[in-house]
């Protein structure tokens, strides 16, 4: 009596969870666009492969087989294992941006691999690759700091968040609503059906000041050389350009990037991350003569 009566509706809800998972579906985060509507940053899909602790009934033997079919450190899957679990059946994510030959790789061991499982979410897309990237900004999955001041926000290990620039000063504006599908899964793992599906709602749309064909303009002008260029509407004070040199590509860090790329950009000389337009200090030179010369002549002064 006590099992099935005073502890039944306890035991009841945790069968439930037994059998029911609940899978997220990743909202696309907003697209930022130039005055002219014309792209700057938008979202693509793509493969993302996650484990279940809880559902690897032979956890060495399936990290093993992984590591083979990622050509990765099997002590590398299990440090990420590590590092991010949270409970036995929260996914945890391995790989981004699986391509084609591999996802159908998994997908044709699938059987063969319980507790693995490949989804499809969207990713952070820069289709003119290093343009405005400074200016742009780029977002990066999100961090214990992060998580552990935003958690109240709805946001989960393994989120992306904005990092720098327009991705992370209007985060709020760009990053959507998570949907989710509801599955009954057998003891296995294995689906048997859906139970239900929120769909995720977009992120919204971005419209800066910029001019994509200026902003080309002066990243080109600039070429090789280190430096800075911002052009200004002198009527309203709006920002057409602010070029800053040398660039990153940031589809590196929307897809997450790799240890070894990381170190490969913050140890060059010429410090690509740092946007010069904002957080250097340049003496004006010889061009604030002008300024100086109106203020005198405006005020009558003699020179």
């Amino acid at each position: 009596w006590y099992l099935q009566v005073a502890l039944g509706e306890k035991f009841a809800h945790q069968a439930l969870g037994n059998i029911i998972r609940e899978i997220p579906i990743r909202a696309p985060r907003g697209n930022i666009v130039d005055r002219k509507g014309r792209l700057l940053a938008s979202s693509r899909p793509t493969y993302t492969l996650c484990v279940i602790p809880g559902e690897m009934t032979s956890p060495e033997e399936t990290l093993s087989s992984l590591a083979k079919i990622l050509k990765r450190p099997v002590e590398e899957l299990k440090q990420i294992i590590r590092e991010k679990r949270i409970s036995n059946y929260d996914p945890i994510i391995l790989q981004r941006d699986l391509d084609d030959d591999t996802y159908l790789i998994i997908v044709w061991r699938k059987l063969l691999l319980p507790g693995v499982e490949c989804r499809q979410d969207p990713v952070r897309w820069y289709p003119n690759g290093k343009l405005a990237s400074l200016l742009l900004g780029y977002p990066g999955e999100i961090n214990q700091e992060e998580l552990s001041r935003l958690k109240d926000e709805g946001y989960r290990p393994g989120d992306f968040i904005g990092k720098s620039g327009v991705e992370k000063a209007f985060e709020s504006y760009l990053r959507g609503q998570d949907g989710a599908k509801q599955l009954e899964v057998n003891a296995r793992g294995h689906i048997q059906q859906m139970l239900g599906e929120r769909q995720p709602v977009p992120g919204h749309t971005v419209v800066l000041s910029i001019d994509k064909q200026l902003q080309r303009a002066a990243e080109e002008a600039l070429g090789d050389r280190v430096g800075a260029a911002v052009a200004l509407d002198v009527r309203t004070g709006e920002v057409l350009a602010m070029a800053s040199r040398p660039a990153f590509d940031p589809n590196v860090f929307a897809r997450g990037i790799k240890p070894e790329e990381w170190n490969a950009i913050i140890n060059m000389p010429t410090h690509p991350l740092q946007n010069r337009t904002i957080h250097n200090a340049y003496p004006p030179g010889s061009t604030f003569k002008l300024i100086t010369t109106v203020a005198a002549l405006e005020s009558g002064s003699r020179v």
